[in-house]
C-alpha cells in the first residue's frame, strides 16, 4: 500500500511538473535541460522535472533541438526543448545566447566553489568560531584533525572544521547548481575525524534532506551559489537569461550565519549526547561497510 501511494504521489508531481514545463517554454519560447530543472526547482525535484521532460518528449508534447554544429557535454549539453509550434530561426539566437551563457558560468563553476568556501569560512571567522585551518588559504582537504585520521580506504575529505564551545562541526561547503552527489563520503570522513558533520549547501534533494539528520549530521541551505562580485556582468545575464540560482556576494550576512548555523549550534549543545549517539550507530555501520567492501572489492568513490 505504501508504495503505490508513493507512486501515486509521484506520478501526480510529475503531471504537475509536465504543466509547468509547458507554461514556462510558452513563457520563454526555448530552455535547455537543466535550465528547466533550475527554474523550477523551488516546486519540483530536479528528477521530476527530468521525467516530466522525457514525458513530453514522447507524447510529442515538446521537441527536442540544439545549436548547428555543437554536441555540448557535462553541464552544457546542446539538447534544447522548445514547443513543435514553435519556429526554430526565430529561437536560434536565444539558443546560442543561452549555450554560450551556460557554458560561461561552467567555465568558472570550480574556481565559484573554491570562493564559496571562502566566503563560508570567513563567516565562521567573523562570527568568533574558532577554525582548523586557521587561515583561509590552506582551507579543503581536511582529513585529520586532534590526532584523528580519515579511513585509508576514503579518498575524499572534507573543507574545514569549525568550533564553539568545544564543539567541532566538520564543515563541507556545495555551491554547484546540481545536487551534491559525494554526502555520503564527506559525512564518514566526519565521522572519522569524531566531528559533526555540518553540509552548508546551496540545494539539496528530498531524499538528503531526510538523510543527513538522521545520520546524525545537520544542514544549511542557502539557495542561491555564490559567485564573486568581478562576476557581476557574467552573472546578471545569467539570471536574466536563465534565471539561475546565482548572485554575486563577498561575504554571508550575518543574520543568515545567526539564524541558521548559530541555531544549529545551539540545538547541538543542548542534545549533544543524543546527537553523539546517532554518529556512533552510523560509525558503526560503516565499520561493517568497510568489512564486506574489504572481502568483496575496492570502495568506489
Amino acid at each position: 500500500m505504501k508504495f503505490m501511494v508513493k507512486s501515486f504521489n509521484k506520478a501526480s508531481k510529475i503531471s504537475k511538473a509536465k504543466n509547468r514545463v509547458v507554461e514556462v517554454l510558452k513563457e520563454i519560447q526555448v530552455a535547455y535541460d537543466r535550465e528547466l530543472r533550475y527554474r523550477l526547482e523551488s516546486e519540483f525535484p530536479h528528477d521530476v522535472v527530468g521525467l516530466a521532460i522525457s514525458e513530453l518528449e514522447r507524447e510529442t508534447v515538446i521537441k527536442r533541438t540544439n545549436v548547428p554544429g555543437r554536441k555540448g557535454s557535462g553541464d552544457t549539453p546542446n539538447i534544447f526543448y522548445r514547443l513543435p509550434s514553435s519556429d526554430y530561426r526565430s529561437i536560434l539566437p536565444l539558443m546560442r545566447r543561452k549555450l554560450e551563457l551556460a557554458k560561461a558560468i561552467q567555465s568558472v563553476s570550480s574556481d565559484m566553489g573554491r570562493y564559496a568556501e571562502e566566503v563560508w569560512f570567513n563567516a565562521f571567522k567573523e562570527n568568533g568560531w574558532e577554525t582548523y585551518p586557521s587561515n583561509v588559504e590552506e582551507i579543503g582537504g581536511v582529513r585529520e584533525f586532534k590526532g584523528k585520521k580519515a579511513g585509508n580506504d576514503i579518498k575524499k575529505d572534507i573543507d574545514f572544521i569549525a568550533c564553539k564551545d568545544g564543539i567541532a562541526y566538520g564543515v563541507e561547503i556545495k555551491n554547484r547548481f546540481s545536487y551534491p552527489d559525494d554526502l555520503f563520503w564527506k559525512i564518514i570522513v566526519a565521522t572519522d575525524l569524531d566531528v559533526i558533520p555540518l553540509i552548508i549547501v546551496r540545494w539539496l534533494n528530498p531524499s538528503q534532506v531526510k538523510a543527513i539528520p538522521e545520520l546524525g549530521g545537520f544542514y544549511v541551505v542557502y539557495k542561491t551559489a555564490i559567485y564573486s562580485p568581478s562576476l557581476e556582468g557574467l552573472v546578471n545575464d545569467a539570471v536574466k537569461v536563465l534565471k539561475y540560482p546565482i548572485e554575486c556576494r563577498s561575504k554571508i550576512d550575518d543574520s543568515f550565519f545567526k539564524n541558521r548555523v548559530e541555531k544549529i549550534h545551539d540545538y547541538v549543545s543542548e542534545n549533544l549526547d543524543s546527537i553523539k549517539d546517532k554518529l556512533r550507530k552510523f560509525r558503526e555501520d560503516i565499520a561493517k561497510f568497510r568489512y564486506w567492501q574489504s572481502r568483496l572489492g575496492s570502495v568506489r568513490n
